[in-house]
């Protein structure tokens, strides 16, 4: 592979060493730092109570705005978002609320793999948030870590996520 990756930018050879397999992969490795950072950056900063200063408890809402359509970022949103309720934990968040860009904006023949992007995204999500049990296995494996470069420690860390509902609520949003 890392000769797919010597190659030209831009090239299917080097797309094609880029899935969204691996994708996902590196959303299981690197979620739990990309927690620590989000709450040490944003949900922290936001929790500042103003009204009762020092008060221990107060709860968040959390908006996840993702673009289905785009093939490796839309693999990153289920992990990281798992990562981030099991980090947190649900007492701090009050309620999750997505918000999917599912329209290409593509005119050419890539707006075929955006769809298909979209629609590959959106099977994962329900799948994986108990919506849809079809591929349910399939997918659990993935997260287990069969077929992903091991990190120590964090095998099966999601293991318990998955079949649970992450988002409250889940807007689409078309072109």
């Amino acid at each position: 592979q890392a000769s797919d990756l010597d190659a030209q930018p831009g090239s299917a050879e080097r797309r094609l060493a880029a899935s969204r397999r691996d994708a996902f992969g590196a959303a299981l490795r690197d979620a739990e730092r990309i927690a620590r950072l989000l709450e040490s950056h944003i949900v922290d900063p936001i929790r500042q109570d103003n009204l009762v200063p020092g008060d221990p408890f107060v709860q968040t809402t959390l908006y996840v705005v993702a673009p289905l359509y785009e093939p490796l970022t839309s693999a990153l949103v289920w992990p990281t978002v798992a990562h981030l309720l099991r980090y947190l934990g649900r007492r701090h968040i009050s309620q999750v609320v997505a918000i999917f860009a599912t329209g290409s904006y593509a005119t050419d023949r890539g707006r075929v793999y955006e769809d298909a992007s979209a629609y590959a995204a959106l099977a994962e999500i329900e799948a994986l948030t108990g919506l849809h049990r079809d591929g349910q296995a399939a997918l659990a494996g993935l997260v287990r870590g069969d077929g992903v470069e091991p990190v120590p420690g964090q095998q099966g860390l999601l293991d318990e996520w998955i079949g649970e509902p992450l988002f409250n609520r889940v807007y689409l949003v078309d072109r």
